[in-house]
């Protein structure tokens, strides 16, 4: 490896495993190696700009970085590194972290205690007073309007952490922005496990030169996982929703957090593990008086007056914070309150010309945001009742999250010009809401790959007419206000090969991808999403699809698939051709849409032909599909034949591919032989087929086909046989005439039944 402070400098780096030692050895030197024991290394902190570079937090002798050959060689490194902290150091690694999160606008007024409120007591989902007594492993409290100063408000913090969990905690940043500020805390066990910590602010005041409103975020990573707290305080004002809305897409464009580099497009919702967001929201409950409110909160019907909450409207239709999650809100709404109480709502706030009606809301509220696959579950939401310094209420939330480890339980056997595994991919396809057709590539990153972005060649799209049930729930708009471009890669789209830097599956299942589709034409990205590798660790073509996102507004879908070789492995599926990728975007559950157009014909078999016009989306199916109303008619076919009923002439006289027949009678020799037939009609079978050469075959409840002369109505039997089993009971006639005008019965051998069904179609 190459030391960075050193230049080109080499120099060697030996792992004792089983001694439980590093030994670091510089070219040239005359004193030895240097030895660290496994309790030295304090911390391994990768850059997320240099796949290839490491830097290693050394006791005594404060942080070294080192360029190694190549990503790999790097992430082995680490790998073993962590395999012989793990055996010889008695501290188990982490699996899971708790967290506590509170938001509280303080009032310009100094709180008497805070113990309820990091207890998680009060109203709500609240936590078990054993469990509340117990201590979390990060503590994020964001507040707004504080007119403390940040040393005495940590200090009071840490003093009520220690009188309710009893245990010593230590800063990890603080954050503040005028009356805004943010602040993290966590066990002194863990402190070392922090890394990569960045914090930064943004203004949304008046013109945007104020930071009475605005927001605070910090972000670091514990362990292997990414973790980001957004603090805000957005505008106030019931009729100023727009506003607010405003407020949210300028704090995802400020705040500086993350990974900060010109190719990386992807904002703060698609850049970390779990993104929490809260802060005094601001978001009121749209009721015309307070009577109508206060009959909600007296009669706890909580759900009732959400429905009214602007915050829950505007995710609906998709103007703010699309794809974050809230636990259920089960209190009382938490502004606005008379101070020194919490039975009566001061809903009238004096000004000197007017009086502003002010009515109950929830205004203070904690969303989050993970990866997909991600693990977090949520233990508590709720808020306090014994807080009365300000006329909002705190409101408190615990969440348990899986942290990602840091090494694999595997033994690890690394051969340096050898790639065991390979990931493929198929075919892609993007749905943009977007009215351009110039080119759209792909670009695929992500930290387990050998190369650090993956790169399509450029396609071309087409307009697309969507589904209006798809648009209004997934965009919130009108059919006739949204458009969409549909690019389509294959596989001979993506010319350079993508290979993991490690193979062991307990990595690659805690990875991710990062998938964009850019312009051609300027570069620009139309649409971000993350996919887990989670689920396309397999052997055959497995599916995938993600939702796109650029700057917090939805842009679109993608949908793909791709597998996972091995050398000496062969593909045992057919992959889904770009075709059936396409078909199921819109109308997965809802071919009840009057406005779906009518599908095309089919396109080329080659599964790198791109789609030549625009199509309608359906389920997957496995066979490439023609129209619509042909299929429709087909399997109408299929089950008037199988069950015996007449088939209505308008279809009848339509034309079937030759392929579909060979499928009806494969429906009407199984119905065949799920039907037994009587004694006395077998009997009839075996003596009308007695001067028969070939041998009879089994019978077939059938009716007569359509001739040009009449036929006279004949005498039913009912079989009642399948009645236990839920089928229809099928109708046999007793007697029939032929179109020669003898008499014989009506169950035929299989090859005339095969031949009058043909006919029948045809």
């Amino acid at each position: 490896v190459h030391a960075a402070s050193l230049g080109k400098t080499k120099m060697l780096l030996q792992i004792d495993v089983v001694e439980g030692r590093l030994v670091v050895t510089k070219p040239n030197k005359s004193d030895g190696s240097t030895i660290f024991s496994y309790n030295q290394i304090i911390q391994l902190i990768k850059s997320r700009s240099n796949n290839s570079k490491l830097g290693i937090r050394f006791e005594g002798k404060g942080k070294r970085e080192y360029q190694f050959e190549d990503g790999k060689r790097r992430e082995v490194f680490c790998q073993l590194i962590q395999q012989m902290r793990n055996m010889h150091s008695d501290n188990q690694e982490v699996n899971s972290i708790s967290i506590f999160i509170g938001t509280w606008n303080m009032g310009d007024a100094e709180p008497s205690h805070i113990h309820s409120w990091l207890n998680c007591t009060g109203s709500g989902k609240t936590l078990h007073p054993t469990l509340g007594c117990l201590p979390h492993d990060i503590y994020a409290i964001g507040t707004q309007e504080s007119s403390m100063n940040a040393q005495d408000w940590i200090a009071k913090i840490k003093t009520a952490l220690q009188i309710c969990v009893r245990t010593e905690f230590k800063q990890v940043a603080v954050a503040t922005l005028w009356g805004m500020r943010l602040v993290i805390l966590t066990k002194v066990d863990h402190f070392n496990k922090i890394t990569h910590v960045q914090q930064s602010s943004v203004k949304t005041g008046i013109a945007g030169a104020l930071g009475n409103k605005g927001a605070v975020g910090i972000s670091f990573h514990f362990n292997g996982t990414s973790l980001c707290f957004i603090n805000s305080h957005l505008t106030s004002g019931n009729e100023k929703c727009h506003r607010r809305n405003n407020n949210y897409y300028d704090i995802l464009r400020g705040l500086q957090l993350g990974q900060q580099t010109k190719k990386h497009v992807f904002d703060l919702t698609n850049r970390f593990h779990h993104l929490f967001w809260f802060g005094d929201l601001n978001y009121r409950v749209d009721c015309e008086r307070y009577e109508d409110v206060h009959r909600f909160i007296s009669g706890k019907d909580y759900k009732g007056l959400l429905e009214y909450d602007q915050l829950l409207k505007e995710q609906k239709r998709g103007k703010a914070f699309s794809g974050f999650d809230e636990e259920e809100v089960n209190f009382q709404p938490t502004y606005r309150y008379a101070r020194g109480t919490r039975q009566k709502y001061d809903y009238r706030k004096w000004k000197k010309t007017y009086v502003r009606i002010n009515l109950p809301s929830y205004c203070d509220r904690v969303l989050w945001k993970s990866f997909p696959e991600a693990s977090i579950e949520n233990t508590s939401y709720g808020c306090t009742d014994d807080i009365l310094t300000s006329d909002h209420s705190p409101v408190f939330v615990t969440f348990t999250v899986g942290a990602v480890a840091q090494y694999t339980p595997d033994v690890l056997s690394f051969r340096a010009n050898q790639t065991d595994l390979e990931f493929r991919i198929n075919h892609i396809a993007a749905m943009i809401r977007t009215n351009s057709t110039s080119p759209f590539y792909l670009e695929i990153h992500s930290p387990c790959f050998v190369n650090d972005v993956v790169r399509s060649k450029n396609s071309l799209s087409q307009p697309l007419r969507a589904n209006r049930y798809f648009v209004t729930t997934r965009f919130g708009a009108d059919l006739s206000e949204v458009k969409f471009s549909s690019p389509v890669w294959g596989a001979d789209d993506f010319e350079q090969k993508v290979y993991p830097i490690l193979s062991a599956k307990e990595y690659l299942e805690q990875q991710h991808l990062f998938i964009a589709v850019k312009s051609a034409e300027g570069d620009e990205s139309y649409g971000e999403c993350v996919v887990s590798l989670k689920n396309i660790l397999a052997e055959s073509w497995s599916f995938f699809e993600g939702q796109l996102s650029h700057r917090g507004v939805n842009t679109g879908m993608i949908r793909g698939d791709m597998k996972t070789v091995t050398k000496g492995c062969k593909e045992t599926m057919r992959p889904q051709s770009s075709y059936e990728l396409i078909e199921q975007f819109i109308s997965d559950d809802h071919d009840h849409d009057a406005d779906v157009p009518e599908d095309p014909p089919s396109p080329p078999s080659m599964l790198s032909a791109r789609l030549s016009k625009a199509v309608a989306f359906r389920k997957p199916i496995s066979t490439p599909p023609r129209s619509r109303s042909v299929r429709i008619g087909k399997e109408r076919r299929a089950r008037s034949i199988a069950d015996d009923q007449e088939i209505p002439s308008s279809e009848a006289s339509a034309p079937l591919p030759q392929s579909h027949s060979s499928d009806i009678l494969s429906t009407i020799e199984r119905k065949r032989r799920e039907v037994p037939i009587p004694q006395s009609t077998r009997d009839q079978q075996v003596s009308s087929t007695a001067s028969s050469a070939s041998p009879p075959a089994p019978p077939l409840p059938y009716k007569a086909s359509r001739s040009s002369a009449p036929v006279p109505p004949q005498p039913y039997t009912t079989l009642n046989h399948a009645a236990s089993s839920g089928r229809r009971s099928p109708v046999i006639p007793a007697a029939a005439s032929v179109s020669g005008g003898s008499s014989s019965p009506l169950i035929r051998s299989d090859l005339a039944v095969k031949a009058a069904a043909v006919a029948r179609i045809a």
